[in-house]
């Protein structure tokens, strides 16, 4: 996934400049042109890197190793782990877009958001929804994935709304233009980010708390059953040969 994502972070970083200097002058056009450009090339490329790796992943678990059963089955795993890949360029554009407009905690949410408040706790969901655990932690991935795109580019569009919405700029005062650009999407966005990730939290910390505890009550379920079998087996041997030693004993 690192070949997906740094080529992305790259672009992103590059164009990081462009929109702040551009968002200071107050020329919303230029921010919205830079932005396009940049979701855009980001988009396409995880499309064609997905298009790759739903294609051949064998070709590029061929290169490093030659085991046919391994290469057969990091297919497989490979084809469910970036069947989400292609959300990764909009989710990462969005989200580094707000760092070039000082959301820099907008920015801190959203990129936790796909790797650590969805990912983990789908770790421990999921496989005790499908009837393969395995499936179900490599699933978790593009689970992840495409809601944190969807996310994301939910409260990017409100930041749009809002700033659409400031449809006369003082041009004698650039500064004062983007101040108010900035508290607009300040108030805005920390109300849209706020009422999802805090519903989104409170419904995944339940199932995963109860994730865990039918988890731990399980194994101890199951290690106390191969405890008490292993501890049968013993006494039922010490049982037979003390009773075979018995028997032969007069001879």
């Amino acid at each position: 996934s690192q070949l997906c994502t740094l080529p992305i972070q790259g672009v992103c970083q590059g164009g990081q400049p462009v929109m702040s200097f551009n968002f200071g002058a107050g020329k919303k056009p230029r921010v919205k042109e830079a932005f396009r450009f940049q979701l855009t090339l980001c988009g396409a490329y995880t499309c064609l890197f997905w298009l790759a790796m739903m294609l051949a992943p064998g070709a590029v678990a061929g290169i490093f190793t030659s085991d046919s059963a391994l290469i057969s089955y990091t297919t497989w795993a490979m084809r469910i782990y970036m069947a989400g890949i292609f959300a990764m360029g909009f989710q990462i554009a969005c989200q580094q877009s707000f760092m070039a407009l000082g959301q820099a905690k907008v920015s801190l949410l959203l990129a936790c958001l796909r790797k650590i408040i969805l990912l983990i706790p789908l770790i421990f969901i999921l496989p005790h929804l499908v009837a393969d655990p395995v499936f179900g932690v490599f699933l978790a991935e593009p689970v992840s994935d495409i809601l944190a795109a969807t996310i994301t580019t939910t409260i990017t569009k409100k930041v749009n709304a809002a700033v659409a919405a400031i449809t006369t700029m003082n041009t004698a005062s650039p500064a004062v233009a983007a101040d108010t650009i900035t508290t607009v999407i300040t108030k805005k966005v920390s109300a849209a980010a706020v009422g999802i990730t805090i519903t989104h939290m409170v419904n995944l910390a339940a199932a995963v708390t109860k994730s865990i505890i039918t988890t731990i009550i399980m194994s101890s379920i199951t290690i106390t059953t191969k405890t008490v079998a292993v501890i049968q087996k013993k006494t039922d041997q010490n049982n037979f040969f003390y009773g075979a030693g018995f028997v032969l004993r007069p001879f």
